[in-house]
């Protein structure tokens, strides 16, 4: 054999071995390709996951952001109305906001013996502390006198029910405020909700002071 063929010979499996080498690579790299594009899409799908998650954490720091707010100006407002009002306080007459509305409580025990729906001596001059700062309210504020009551049945004091005392006592009131204090008649709205709207549960007797009262709720444009 000359030297020739056998330069040749090398020459062919040195070409061989390298084609065989090439195919057994191309398998692995295609998978190694395979594997980097896997491992792409499930990047992108855990970016897209916290994505969302931080708008939904962004909406909810503004949600609470919003609430922390307006609770802030709600306790502003019942503090600047809570020492706005210390006649009122000195003759029982708690005032609060709900809303935009202003609201005075008056319990019973200072406007009304037990079971009676004519005004008492210290409640005509409680109301009449109340009218003077009814008058600082413009002429588009109406009064909505809303009378209630603890939900011990009525017995002896006449009245058919409780809704009916509480309407008479509101009722009462809003005469006094009309006739002796010269409010105008058409500002006041009235209401009698008896037992049904209590502030506490009437299971014993101071929960059941707090509950007979009237509120008269100072709303504008209504």
């Amino acid at each position: 054999m000359s030297e020739r063929t056998i330069l040749a010979g090398s020459a062919g499996l040195l070409l061989l071995a390298s084609l065989l080498t090439g195919c057994a690579s191309t398998p692995s790299n295609s998978m190694a390709l395979e594997g980097g594009r896997s491992e792409e899409r499930k990047l992108r799908a855990q970016n897209m996951v916290l994505t969302d998650d931080v708008a939904r954490l962004q909406n909810e720091c503004d949600r609470l952001a919003e609430a922390l707010q307006e609770t802030t100006r709600e306790l502003e407002s019942r503090e600047a109305t809570s020492t706005a009002f210390p006649d009122l306080e000195a003759e029982g007459i708690s005032v609060d906001r709900r809303g935009a509305d202003v609201v005075f409580t008056i319990p019973t025990s200072v406007t009304f013996g037990s079971g009676k729906a004519s005004v008492s001596r210290a409640g005509q001059e409680a109301l009449r502390i109340l009218a003077r700062r009814l008058r600082e309210f413009t002429g588009d504020a109406h009064f909505h006198v809303e009378g209630h009551t603890d939900s011990d049945p009525i017995r002896s004091s006449g009245f058919k029910s409780n809704r009916d005392l509480s309407l008479q006592r509101s009722m009462a009131v809003v005469d006094f405020l009309v006739k002796e204090c010269k409010i105008a008649d058409e500002r006041f709205v009235v209401a009698g909700y008896g037992p049904h709207r209590p502030l506490s549960p009437n299971d014993g007797a101071a929960n059941k002071a707090r509950n007979r009262r009237v509120e008269l709720v100072v709303r504008q444009g209504q």
